[in-house]
């Protein structure tokens, strides 16, 4: 669609908005799996990321449609606040959970899909169960990632919908978590 590449005025990218993390800044080949040169793509599980992305996503829509300028404005507020709040709560969970668990909470992730989540809550990140982006992981990966958690005293693992439950199946049998 021409009316949203590129340089166009409709062309809205709020990943622009925010400081990726992981960058890569070495040559990047398929042999390194689903890396995304310009960082870590997965920002809109951080509600402190989405907030930083309201003003340029209200400038860009009102750029487009000038006559709705104020009812976006406001809408921005509202879920600017809305996000806020949730983020508020949010803190002092995890803090409640931290100071339960001698000051600190470490979670592991399939995919690195909640970076900037953890990093917003200051929670340790843990091996990745993916080796590499996009490509599941070996047996012999999945005792690795096991043994690695048992070490570290990964306290939680995480993944999405998508992954592959299987792989998520063998490394609770290895390190004896439970659905939670």
């Amino acid at each position: 669609n021409s009316k949203i590449k590129q340089n166009t005025p409709g062309w809205c990218d709020l990943g622009s908005q925010i400081a990726p993390i992981d960058k890569i800044t070495s040559p990047i080949d398929r042999s390194m799996g689903d890396v995304h040169a310009a960082g870590n793509p997965h920002y809109s599980l951080s509600l402190k990321q989405m907030r930083l992305t309201l003003n340029y996503l209200t400038q860009r829509l009102s750029d487009l449609m000038p006559e709705q300028k104020n009812f976006f404005v406001a809408n921005k507020e509202s879920l600017d606040l809305k996000l806020k709040n949730i983020d508020e709560k949010i803190s002092k969970k995890f803090e409640l959970i931290k100071q339960k668990n001698k000051g600190s909470l470490k979670i592991s992730q399939y995919h690195k899909e909640f970076s900037y989540l953890l990093k917003d809550y200051a929670i340790i990140e843990g091996v990745a169960i993916e080796e590499k982006p996009g490509i599941s992981p070996s047996a012999g990966r999945v005792l690795q990632v096991a043994a690695q958690i048992k070490k570290d005293s990964i306290d939680l693992v995480v993944a999405t919908d998508d992954a592959p439950i299987s792989t998520l199946e063998k490394l609770k049998e290895r390190f004896g978590g439970s659905d939670g």
